[in-house]
């Protein structure tokens, strides 16, 4: 039987090899047409969940790379609804995008395919700065925070990636206004890294920094206007100065809690819902942090207040 025509296609495990053909090709100018390769095709009839197909085949074609539960949980259509909106999504300015990695590898990847053109790497890091490369795992971390379970947050990249995939309502795409609430809080998160960073004592900085978020919302009750962070992309001087000052209390109060409970390990106290208990009993000035934010509509790209998550889109 020949195979005349595929129709609405995937390539699933194939990426390498599809990778060093178009390499072959298009920067060596090697001949293909006497090349074969192995392939298996797997027609999907009515019915077939396509997603769970795609996620069992990588798991088990895979033999030659370690596959990692948050590459197979990504397969989904929320993630693949974000990775489009990334790669469509202008920063205010219209000079960049930020570029959503849905499978381990594929900024470079990416990377590579646009250096085969002349100035295409260029032009594609322009378009796509390193420093605007999300991983899930830190999609997974900062909303998480977001959403009040920082004790989640701090755990690892792939425990914490599997709770925020399972907490996925069903059905559920993110739209425009989703994709730019959450790089804001991409922002926030990356922000306080740096300035825990900047205060000399990186210890624990993982749970500093989730619950310092986790905090902030809960007190402003969820009113943070998250679109003049994504309006600005960044964070206002004078809420990195309420930040500091926030993280100082939060690092004091998880460690001395920890110490009166006879608790020596403190990075494991903070993944215990009884720590996020005694921090939220810290008194916060709510209004201080939502006046710091500022109004969108003073930015380019501002259209308005919003602060959304999984479940809450318009």
């Amino acid at each position: 039987t020949t195979l005349r025509r595929l129709e609405d296609f995937q390539i699933v495990n194939g990426g390498q090899t599809t990778a060093s053909l178009h390499n072959a090709r298009k920067k060596h100018k090697l001949p293909l047409g006497q090349t074969f390769v192995q392939a298996k095709i797997s027609v999907v009839g009515n019915g077939a969940d396509e997603d769970v197909l795609v996620r069992d085949i990588s798991l088990y074609a895979n033999s030659q790379n370690k596959v990692k539960k948050s590459d197979l949980g990504a397969d989904g259509a929320f993630h693949r609804a974000l990775e489009t909106l990334s790669r469509e999504t202008w920063t205010p300015d219209g000079r960049s995008k930020w570029f959503y990695e849905r499978a381990e590898g594929q900024y470079g990847v990416a990377q590579q395919l646009a250096g085969n053109v002349y100035g295409g790497r260029q032009a594609f890091e322009r378009e796509f700065p390193k420093s605007q490369r999300i991983k899930k795992t830190d999609v997974a971390k900062a909303v998480l925070a977001w959403q009040g379970s920082p004790e989640i947050a701090s755990l690892g990249g792939e425990k914490c990636f599997q709770k925020f995939a399972g907490g996925i309502p069903e059905g559920f795409v993110p739209d425009e206004k989703y994709f730019k609430t959450l790089i804001a809080k991409l922002i926030l998160f990356r922000a306080t890294d740096a300035i825990v960073k900047e205060q000399g004592d990186t210890g624990y900085k993982a749970n500093v920094i989730a619950y310092t978020l986790a905090l902030m919302n809960v007190k402003t009750d969820n009113r943070m206007n998250l679109l003049s962070i994504w309006a600005r992309q960044g964070v206002p001087e004078r809420l990195r100065d309420l930040l500091d000052k926030l993280s100082r209390r939060v690092r004091k109060t998880i460690c001395d809690t920890a110490a009166a409970g006879g608790i020596t390990n403190v990075t494991e106290w903070g993944k215990k819902s009884a720590c996020w208990e005694e921090v939220q009993k810290l008194p916060v000035d709510a209004d201080a942090f939502l006046n710091a934010v500022g109004d969108p509509l003073a930015f380019p790209g501002g259209r308005g207040a919003g602060a959304i998550d999984v479940g809450e889109g318009e």
